[in-house]
């Protein structure tokens, strides 16, 4: 039958944790000792294709170097292209993909080779529509069960400078190291348009003017205006902000004044949720039918989630004298999801640089596990690679010893809940039911029956039966007696 609803259904399907490896080589003088190597990894672009992505990633390494002559920073980038593979991928497929260095590895000798570990996360969107039969089609009676379909469709990617000026607390000679990246805390939407707010986080090591190190965070809380035809007060939206690009510049008129300049992409995602009526069970009372069902996975929600927290670690050297700084962290996570809780876990690697006791520079690196379980109403599948962003690191020497790192985290985990329903996509008529010749029958309830089941088992309909039998009470226990009087059809001798 041409009795067809389409149901738009668009999900989000993850891509989540693809590594891949980034490479440099950096020259080294002969009297200089590296004190540690950074790297930044950010999507530069994609293109579509059938089953795959190919990404464009731009990986930035620095290399803080000591000698003699005083610290130096080597900036080497390297640009790469990558493939991610998924048979539901299509040329339209719109993708949001975000990259993060999680460990960096150097080898000795000169040129020095470094490997950064780049992993990509996200999703992207895909298009679909559910085929579900009309409960509304003439001569069918139709059983339905109330479904809630979610249906994902991009919003446009935004572009945008924030720019700030900060104060250091000494005045500065050289940055040595600086990095800085967005987290967005909610999507706030009006009629035409939708409002992101959030806070950036940076971090500076430099060189004061005095010859000491001074490290510094900074947080400054944002909102931007976005304007968008297709959002509605109503709407509800998904939002991020990645930093694609960032300069930091000390003034010339005033060493201690620090501008920062953050281009940021935000991009996000509109949800459309729809309640729809599915046909699970079908018949006609005049004729034999034949029904079509197909098993369709729907998502009903998406849900975020935010904690803070702080992790706690200890490194044992022997002869510290004073922590001078440390580098731009990297950190590795995962997500498990259980019983209505999410539960992260990771490392945090940072480089720590210090004064020992023979006043020598030197470098060690440090790990800091965290693990936090955020606990909600419901469940959530599917579960992206979490956000993780160092707000702030703080480091003390502790019985002259050991050094106490405190990492302050903000873990942000994004989920789809789904659920599986049978539907009816087709219901085929075909020949006449035969008639039977009783004008009197009993049908005995069932437990679990319905009054669609009771009527489709005796060959009428749900509004003749209740008339017959104006003493059932709904809903049914099972082993209630129905009666139905049908007209016979006779002729007169």
């Amino acid at each position: 039958m041409e009795n067809k609803v389409l149901v738009n259904a668009n999900s989000k399907e993850i891509i989540s944790g693809a590594l891949f490896q980034e490479t440099c080589e950096a020259e080294r003088k002969q009297n200089e000792r590296i004190l540690g190597v950074t790297a930044r990894s950010s999507v530069a672009g994609y293109e579509a294709l059938n089953g795959e992505f190919r990404v464009t990633i731009k990986t930035v390494f620095r290399i803080v170097k000591h000698s003699e002559e005083g610290y130096d920073v080597e900036e080497k980038e390297t640009e790469s292209v990558k493939s991610i593979s998924d048979k539901r991928i299509t040329p339209m497929s719109k993708a949001y993909l975000f990259a993060c260095v999680t460990d960096v590895n150097t080898s000795s000798g000169n040129p020095m080779g470094i490997k950064a570990s780049v992993e990509i996360n996200g999703w992207f969107i895909r298009e679909r529509k559910i085929e579900l039969f009309d409960k509304n089609a003439e001569g069918v009676y139709c059983k339905t069960t109330s479904l809630k379909v979610q249906s994902v469709s991009p919003l446009s990617d935004y572009d945008y400078t924030l720019s700030y000026t900060d104060e250091a607390r000494m005045p500065i000679e050289r940055i040595i190291d600086c990095y800085a990246e967005t987290t967005v805390s909610g999507a706030y939407p009006s009629d035409g348009s939708y409002r992101i707010e959030g806070e950036a986080n940076i971090k500076v090591l430099a060189i004061t003017d005095n010859k000491q190190f001074l490290t510094q965070m900074y947080t400054h809380p944002f909102s931007v205006e976005i304007a968008d035809e297709l959002v509605t007060a109503d709407s509800k939206i998904d939002a991020r902000g990645t930093v694609k690009g960032f300069r930091c510049d000390v003034t010339e008129s005033d060493k201690r004044v620090i501008l920062f300049d953050l281009d940021v992409r935000f991009c996000g995602t509109l949800v459309t949720e729809t309640e729809i009526e599915g046909v699970v069970d079908a018949y006609c009372k005049s004729k034999e039918t034949s029904l079509s069902v197909n098993k369709e996975v729907f998502d009903v929600s998406f849900c975020i989630r935010s904690v803070r927290e702080k992790a706690i670690s200890t490194v044992n050297l022997d002869n510290v004298q004073e922590i001078l700084g440390s580098l731009t962290p990297l950190v590795s996570a995962g997500v498990t999801g259980s019983d209505g809780a999410i539960t992260v876990e990771g490392v945090v690697s940072s480089t720590v640089i210090y004064l020992s006791e023979d006043n020598a520079i030197r470098a060690v690196e440090t790990e800091t596990p965290f693990l936090s379980v955020i606990n909600g109403e419901f469940s959530c599948d599917n579960l992206l690679t979490p956000e993780v962003s160092v707000t702030n690191v703080t480091m003390r020497i502790r019985g002259g010893k050991d050094i106490e790192t405190t990492t302050e985290l903000l873990i942000t985990v994004r989920g789809i809940k789904r659920t599986t329903a049978e539907v009816v996509s087709d219901v085929v008529i075909g020949a006449d039911k035969e008639e039977d010749d009783y004008a009197i029958s009993l049908y005995i309830v069932r437990p679990g029956e319905s009054l669609f089941d009771v009527a489709k088992a005796m060959n009428s309909d749900e509004e003749s039966i209740m008339k017959q039998n104006p003493e059932l009470a709904l809903p049914m226990q099972g082993g209630e007696k129905v009666i139905f009087y049908k007209e016979l059809p006779y002729e007169i001798a």
